[in-house]
């Protein structure tokens, strides 16, 4: 136990120093650094710079983004001077979600995931249809109702709620089926099948971003 509490320390103490290591590098030649709230999606501050660059940090994996593709390149640079890295070039997947980039749009789709999905709830078979939800289904607690796998019914849930990234059509309907998690019964199973068969016939759709000037 001590040994894997020195271990954790030790991580936790590397860590701490890459943080502060790369508000270095980011803070050089005259950066700023901003404050994201991650709820309300705010920037702490005006951005009164010309060039904005914005790192994520996902444990040991860093998505860059900018507008000048020569800030991009002088950060890379910096951070591979002063820790070990792979230039891994334009960003194509990330935890699930697969990218394409050209220079006036950019496409995100997660039909790779959606396959996984399908198949661990043994619905990579399943008929397919075009509609996630009825449009006069009426969804309750249903008190009465025969209880299914808690558990399960979670685990749809929280993949369902993943796929939001790409797939916003479908937030009315998991929004809907993430209220009866505490004790879901048939009715509820049915409905959220239904969503998983909309996936199967759905699973090539992807979100795709274009830029576009903003009127003045």
């Amino acid at each position: 136990m001590v040994l894997i509490m020195k271990k954790f320390l030790r991580l936790l103490q590397d860590w701490t120093q890459f943080e502060s290591s790369l508000l270095f590098q980011l803070t050089v030649d005259g950066r700023q650094v901003h404050h994201l709230d991650v709820k309300s999606a705010f920037l702490n501050g005006e951005l009164k710079e010309e060039s904005v660059l914005i790192v994520g940090v996902y444990v040991d994996d860093l998505i860059v983004a900018g507008e000048s593709l020569k800030e991009i390149d002088l950060f890379k640079k910096q951070m591979m001077s002063e820790f070990e890295m792979s230039d891994l070039g334009l960003l194509t997947f990330y935890l699930g979600i697969e990218v394409a980039q050209e220079q006036d749009w950019i496409i995100l789709k997660q039909s790779s995931y959606m396959k996984k999905v399908l198949d661990q709830f043994g619905m990579g078979e399943c008929n397919a249809t075009r509609i996630p939800m009825e449009q006069k289904i009426q969804l309750h607690k249903d008190p009465e109702g025969e209880p299914v796998d808690e558990t399960e019914y979670r685990q749809i849930i929280g993949c369902l709620r993943y796929l939001l990234h790409t797939r916003p059509d479908l937030s009315f309907s998991v929004g809907m089926l993430s209220q009866f998690i505490e004790r879901p019964t048939i009715m509820h199973y049915n409905a959220i099948k239904q969503v998983l068969r909309n996936l199967k016939v759905t699973i090539t759709l992807d979100l795709c971003m274009e830029e576009v000037e903003l009127r003045k």
